[in-house]
C-alpha cells in the first residue's frame, strides 16, 4: 500500500510542477491532484496571521482542501495564465498584481503539500522495512540461540550417555564385505594403479596401459567367479577400453587409430586369459592299462543228484486183479480174490 501512495503522489507532484512551470493549471493535471488528495493527507500549511483569501461561491474555510481544490477549478476554468498576469502587473495592473498572487500562492502551496506527504510516506516505508528488517533478525537471533541450546543439548546427551555405558563390552568389528566391482570403480581404480605405477622409467602411457592390464586381470577373474551377471561383465570391460582408447588417442591424436588400437588391446587380453585358463586347467588323467587277470580255474561241474525212480503209474483194477491172482498171499490180494469169486477155485 505505501508503494502505490508513494507513486500517486509522485505523479501528483510532478503534475503539480508543470502547472508552476507553465504558470497555469491544464484540465490534465486535475485528475492525479484529485487521486492525491483523496489519500486523505494534510492540506496545505497556512501560516499563522496570514490574510485569509476568499474563493468566489466557496463557503469552507480557507486553507482547507475543498478551498484550494475550487481555487484550482476557477483557475482552470478562468484559464489564468501566470505569466500573463505578472507582464500585466509590471505595467501597472493592481487586479492582475493580485490575480497573480492567487495563482502562485495556491500553486506552491499544493506543491508544497504534496512534496510533504511524498517525504512522509517514504519515511514511513522506509520505517516499515527497517522494522521489518529488525524483526527478522530477532527472529534470526533467536533462531540461532535455539540452535546453539539444542547444539549444547546434544553434547551434554552425548557425554551423559558415554559416560553411562563406559562399562559396556566392546563388540568384534565384523569385516566389511567387500564392494562389488563397478564401472565407476574400474575407472578409479585405474587411475590410482597408474599413479603407482609412474616413475623414472615407465611413462605415463606404460603406466596406465600396466594398470589396465592388472584391472583387466581382475575383472577376468571376477567373470570366472560367477558372482556378476554377463551385461556387468561387459560394462566393466567397457570402462577398462574407454581407459586404452583414451590412452593411444592422447599418443596419437586419431580417435579411428586409437579405437582399433583399443580393441586390438583387449582381444590380446581375452587371447592371454585364455591361454592362461587352459594352462592352470587340471590335465585329465589318462586311464592306465590293467593288467592281464588270470583265467579263473575250469569249475568242476557239481555232481548230479541221483535221480529219484520215478514213480509207477496206479494200475487199474483189471491190473490189480491180475496182480491179486499172482498174489494171493497178500491181504489185498485175498479180498480181490473174494471179490471175484472165491479165489484159485473161481479160476481153475
Amino acid at each position: 500500500m505505501s508503494s502505490a501512495k508513494i507513486e500517486c503522489l509522485s505523479v501528483a507532484v510532478s503534475a503539480i510542477a508543470a502547472c508552476l512551470k507553465d504558470g497555469r493549471v491544464t484540465n490534465d493535471a486535475l485528475a492525479p491532484i484529485a487521486a492525491a488528495i483523496s489519500l486523505g493527507i494534510a492540506p496545505p500549511f497556512v501560516r499563522p496571521g496570514s490574510k485569509p483569501f476568499a474563493v468566489e461561491g466557496v463557503l469552507h474555510a480557507p486553507g482547507s482542501w475543498p478551498h484550494f481544490a475550487r481555487a484550482l477549478c476557477n483557475i482552470e476554468a478562468q484559464q489564468m495564465d501566470l505569466g500573463k498576469l505578472r507582464e500585466l502587473a509590471k505595467a501597472g495592473d493592481q487586479a492582475a498584481e493580485r490575480r497573480g498572487n492567487f495563482v502562485n500562492m495556491v500553486l506552491t502551496s499544493i506543491h508544497g503539500a504534496f512534496v510533504s506527504a511524498h517525504k512522509r510516506c517514504v519515511q514511513i516505508e522506509q520505517d516499515e522495512a527497517r522494522r521489518e528488517r529488525e524483526a527478522k533478525e530477532r527472529i534470526e537471533t533467536e533462531a540461532q540461540r535455539q540452535a546453539r541450546e539444542a547444539r549444547r543439548a546434544a553434547r551434554n546427551a552425548l557425554e551423559a550417555a558415554a559416560l553411562g555405558n563406559a562399562e559396556a563390552p566392546a563388540e568384534v568389528a565384523k569385516p566389511q564385505q567387500s564392494r562389488r566391482r563397478t564401472p565407476e570403480g574400474v575407472t578409479a581404480l585405474i587411475a590410482s594403479e597408474s599413479r603407482k605405477r609412474v616413475g623414472d622409467e615407465d611413462s605415463e602411457a606404460e603406466a596406465k596401459l600396466a594398470a589396465c592390464r592388472f584391472v583387466f586381470r581382475l575383472v577376468h577373474d571376477d567373470a570366472k567367479s560367477g558372482s556378476y551377471s554377463a551385461t556387468e561383465i561387459v560394462s566393466l570391460k567397457d570402462a577398462i577400453k574407454a581407459e586404452v582408447t583414451n590412452t593411444y588417442f592422447k599418443a596419437s591424436g586419431r580417435l579411428t587409430e586409437a579405437e582399433r588400437e583399443a580393441a586390438a588391446w583387449m582381444q590380446r587380453g581375452e587371447e592371454v586369459m585364455a591361454a592362461k585358463d587352459r594352462a592352470s586347467a587340471p590335465k585329465p588323467q589318462t586311464p592306465k592299462p590293467e593288467a592281464a587277470k588270470p583265467k579263473p580255474a575250469a569249475q568242476k561241474p557239481a555232481p548230479k543228484k541221483a535221480e529219484k525212480p520215478a514213480k509207477e503209474p496206479a494200475k487199474p483194477l483189471l491190473a490189480l486183479s491180475v496182480d491179486a491172482t499172482t498174489q494171493p498171499e497178500t491181504a489185498m490180494g485175498l479180498a480181490l480174490q473174494k471179490a471175484l469169486g472165491g479165489g484159485k477155485a473161481a479160476n481153475g
